[in-house]
């Protein structure tokens, strides 16, 4: 590219010479002729090719997972050194992309249940001081009814898929707040500055598409038993999770009733 803009430069001189030697044109004339060529050479030679790439750069989504550098191989620049320059571009980016995807999937390892996919413990004590610097806080505690059982009697492949299709159901929450696994059979959303009465309008709703999470097949039903608290400004996410899970055990003993169950 050096090169290139160097011959012209060198073309430009030559032609301000001839102009003013030959044609007998005035030398500050020569001089302005001269200098138009060497930027329209220079604006060919350096700006075309930039706004090529500045274009290609424009359409590839940097906030994607998955950072895609394939437009960038159907740029023609014309200049060895400014396809130097993109491959060399394209190799640290890539580099980067993949050392960031590397960290999201080690964050999100220890933030996330494996099982699940839901939030686990260690995410809601990032965001307990966060939580309680909200307007409002709604908490609703969630038990999955029978796991034990169904792991001693079918099996922790079964109770596994018990787990994941609970997880499935509370989904319904992702657009509101957080869905967090407690651990073993306990699930909890935490939905920040929506009112309570908006809240429970939302349980109505959903609760009752919830129905059995299990097989027709199997001996026994397993439902979600749920529990939920409300709180203003500087709630403690803790103290409602207690209030909701004691809610929640006296919804699982209706429940454990209502099929002749035995509490546990």
């Amino acid at each position: 590219m050096i090169f290139k803009y160097s011959i012209g430069l060198i073309l430009s001189s030559l032609l301000t010479y001839v102009l003013t030697l030959f044609i007998r044109l005035d030398l500050s004339v020569s001089l302005i002729i001269g200098a138009v060529i060497s930027l329209i050479w220079g604006y060919v030679i350096f700006v075309v090719p930039m706004r090529k790439l500045k274009k290609a750069l424009e359409l590839i989504d940097f906030t994607a997972d998955y950072v895609d550098f394939t437009k960038l191989d159907t740029l023609r620049l014309n200049s060895k050194y400014m396809n130097y320059f993109v491959r060399k571009y394209q190799y640290l980016a890539d580099n980067v992309a993949t050392r960031v995807r590397r960290v999201n999937e080690e964050v999100d390892k220890s933030t996330h249940d494996s099982l699940s996919g839901c939030y686990n413990r260690t995410y809601l004590e990032r965001m307990s001081g966060i939580y309680q610097s909200k307007k409002s806080l709604f908490v609703l505690f969630i038990d999955v009814n029978n796991l034990k059982k169904m792991n001693d009697i079918y099996g922790h492949e079964a109770g596994d898929t018990l787990i994941r299709s609970a997880a499935s159901k509370l989904s319904f929450w992702d657009k509101f707040g957080d869905v967090y696994r407690m651990g073993g059979d306990e699930f909890m959303v935490v939905i920040p500055d929506i009112p309570e009465k908006e809240c429970v309008k939302y349980i109505d709703s959903w609760y009752p598409t919830v129905g059995n999470l299990n097989r027709h097949t199997d001996e026994f039903k397993c439902f979600l038993a749920i529990g939920w608290a409300f709180g203003g400004k500087f709630s403690d996410v803790n103290k409602l999770q207690k209030i909701a899970d004691d809610r929640m055990y006296q919804h699982k003993k209706k429940i454990k009733e209502k099929y002749g169950e035995e509490m546990r």
